[in-house]
């Protein structure tokens, strides 16, 4: 039982790991130059729901108002909110405290969107591939990596539905 790769596909799989380094430090470059900040107002906002899962549950948040926002009514967060990004801030956040890098919810709703953007790129490879080759599937990769649009909703900060939206449409 002898496993056989070819050297082609070695190149591939290094080329892979490369594209999505890359893509990754493309993304964090605003976390490496400064502390975890987040950027504009929704990202604040649902880094308050991933807080607020994180100290009182999930069940708790779904029948969540909120009287500090919207004022003079306030908000139910729990049906007005889509909780997939701050449940995916919560994986980030678990998943690199589990594998031994110590960081705060903060730091880890701040690289959700660099890590879930990345992850895009490998899965526009996949796609590229299933719909005509190997060549196509790393030309797309590449052209998403560099992709100003999708750069700009996938930067770390930018802790927003469109991270987790787009790859999961991929």
């Amino acid at each position: 039982p002898t496993i056989k790769i070819e050297k082609t596909n070695i190149l591939l799989y290094i080329t892979l790991i490369m594209i999505f380094i890359i893509s990754l430090l493309i993304r964090i470059t605003p976390f490496l130059y400064s502390n975890a900040e987040l950027h504009a107002l929704d990202p604040f906002v649902q880094y308050r729901c991933a807080r607020y899962i994180y100290e009182h549950g999930f069940f708790d948040f779904m029948n969540w108002h909120d009287d500090q926002s919207w004022y003079p009514f306030g908000k139910d967060m729990g049906i007005s909110i889509y909780p997939g990004t701050p449940l995916a801030g919560l994986f980030v956040y678990y998943t690199l405290n589990f594998i031994g890098i110590p960081v705060t919810l903060l730091e880890g709703c701040v690289l959700e969107p660099a890590i879930f953007g990345s992850l895009t790129v490998i899965a526009m490879y996949f796609l590229g591939k299933s719909v005509a080759n190997k060549k196509v599937g790393v030309v797309a990769a590449l052209f998403l990596m560099v992709s100003p649009g999708h750069i700009q909703r996938t930067y770390s900060g930018f802790f927003d539905n469109e991270a987790l939206g787009i790859f999961l449409s991929l």
